[in-house]
């Protein structure tokens, strides 16, 4: 008997729309990547920093929204690094940016927008930013991608992991100008009172696996819809946290459609200038 794609591809039966967005023109994943310049003094080997982001809405001209994370694309505006920012649609093709990125004007909040040309103007499905939360079924399928590429030998590669996942009930309190994160039940008004008092943004915690270079990477379903952007991860191996295994930290959807509303005026700024 014939396999179907999804299983071929590893992904569950139901996951015939995600395979048919890898595999087609229409795929809104995009790798970010920062190759740093040789230092002709400083012997050593050429950094990579990776990121993901995605396509989250459309214009003319080959024009695009990427949705990323702040704290991920802070290479921009270091002088020792060159970005590329490329997607497979189906082709692998490297998107022009267009000005700066332009960040959520929200101080501790860590998302980011790029506005980028395709020069093959391909007809990419975006996907839908919405004010809604949408609810996870523990053992319910999700995916986050990867970023993995290496410009140096010129591979690209952004394999998608699907997960069986767990929504943990918690809040994850988090300021960009900060490393320690808290973790609150999210039961316990009080203390989620407490942080957001002191100006900490809220992501929701999930048991799913993110490693480096998932950063900016969508969260979603077999319906393509929309959870949220991968902002952080941890391992059982992290000290801090090796009693709660694998878990993501995700920035809800509604979060990214608040922050796109709040970078509106900068947007059409950039695109008037396009």
């Amino acid at each position: 008997m014939k396999k179907r794609a999804s299983e071929q591809a590893g992904y569950p039966p139901e996951a015939k729309l995600v395979c048919d967005m890898l595999g087609g023109n229409t795929n809104p994943l995009v790798s970010v990547t920062f190759i740093e310049r040789p230092n002709p003094i400083i012997k050593k080997s050429i950094g990579c920093p990776r990121s993901m982001g995605f396509i989250v809405e459309r214009f003319e001209k080959g024009l695009r929204l990427v949705a990323t994370c702040k704290h991920a694309i802070s290479f921009f505006s270091m002088s020792a690094y060159t970005n590329l920012v490329a997607f497979k649609n189906p082709k692998v093709t490297s998107l022009q940016c267009i000005g700066n990125p332009i960040g959520d004007p929200e101080r501790e909040s860590d998302i980011a927008f790029l506005l980028v040309r395709d020069p093959l103007d391909a007809p990419t499905q975006p996907f839908a930013l919405h004010a809604e939360e949408l609810r996870i079924v523990d053992g319910m399928t999700l995916y986050n991608a990867q970023n993995q590429c290496n410009p140096v030998t010129s591979t690209y590669n952004v394999p998608v992991a699907a997960q069986s996942v767990e929504d943990r009930k918690q809040i994850v309190f988090c300021k960009l100008s900060e490393k320690d994160t808290h973790i609150v039940s999210i039961e316990n008004t009080d203390k989620r009172l407490q942080f957001e008092q002191q100006g900490f943004v809220g992501y929701r915690a999930l048991s799913m696996v993110s490693r480096p270079g998932f950063s900016g990477s969508p969260i979603w379903d077999n319906q393509l819809r929309l959870y949220g952007m991968d902002v952080r991860g941890s391992s059982p191996k992290d000290t801090f946290y090796t009693d709660m295994g694998d878990f993501t930290v995700c920035l809800p959807t509604s979060a990214i459609h608040a922050a796109r509303q709040r970078i509106d005026l900068s947007l059409q700024r950039l695109l008037a200038r396009a």
